[in-house]
């Protein structure tokens, strides 16, 4: 015979549960972000030899702003939750740190520098520039994703 449930221990598995949940969730936004990146250069790529520069803007406005924001936002809420639910981990480790600056550099590069020149180059229909900073971007992100998976998974100054 199995001991009764206490209120104690289903709001330990409840909690168990819910870490669980947010992790899965924070794996998969992060799977969301380097996918789209990749997306992004391989979609971007295939529409510029094609001549569709004009079409790179609808792409561009489905998979920049609104796929990338939902991500980062996911990503973001599913790993501040982690820490505050966390017994074992905190603000102070190195790893929450990696991965809070790793969404901040990448914000501020991707919001001054690569857009705007993105844009600039698409406006001017340079296509040259334009490939080249798309595949820029997408080494760019790939080496942060890279940096942060390595940081959470080492989990490195705990």
């Amino acid at each position: 015979m199995t001991a009764p449930c206490t209120r104690r221990a289903l709001a330990t598995r409840f909690a168990d549960a819910m870490r669980e949940i947010l992790l899965i969730v924070h794996i998969l936004s992060a799977a969301a972000w380097i996918g789209g990146a990749l997306f992004a250069l391989t979609s971007f790529s295939a529409l510029a030899n094609r001549g569709g520069l004009s079409q790179i803007a609808d792409v561009d406005e489905a998979v920049g702003s609104k796929y990338f924001g939902a991500s980062v936002v996911l990503l973001l809420l599913s790993g501040v939750a982690l820490v505050l639910t966390s017994d074992a981990f905190g603000w102070g480790d190195a790893f929450v740190l990696i991965g809070i600056g790793i969404v901040v550099v990448d914000g501020a590069l991707e919001g001054t520098f690569f857009g705007p020149r993105m844009k600039a180059s698409y406006e001017a229909e340079d296509l040259s520039s334009f490939r080249r900073l798309v595949k820029l971007s997408t080494i760019y992100n790939a080496t942060l994703f890279v940096v942060a998976v390595w940081a959470m998974v080492t989990k490195i100054g705990v």
